[in-house]
């Protein structure tokens, strides 16, 4: 896994430590980290490093085909991959 792979994400993650709660691997094949609060303005890159160090649970998302995510309450709930 490329732990230099740049994802997208928000400032309240990388800033706030606000809990992840979705990822996406868009049609592209990019990945988005989102808290439960995500706004497009609030986003911004970062890479796949930087967010396992803060929460090495997202790791377990990452064989997501491009078109699905993977959802759960909260920091301690289970991955459900969707679509």
């Amino acid at each position: 896994m490329d732990m230099d792979m740049t994802i997208f994400t928000t400032h309240n993650i990388v800033e706030s430590n606000a809990v992840i709660v979705k990822v996406f691997c868009n049609d592209d094949g990019y990945f988005e980290f989102l808290d439960a609060n995500s706004a497009s303005s609030n986003k911004m890159l970062t890479t796949l490093g930087q967010i396992a160090q803060m929460d090495n649970s997202v790791l377990k998302a990452m064989d997501l085909k491009p078109g699905s995510y993977a959802e759960r309450d909260s920091v301690n709930s289970p991955w459900i991959v969707k679509g």
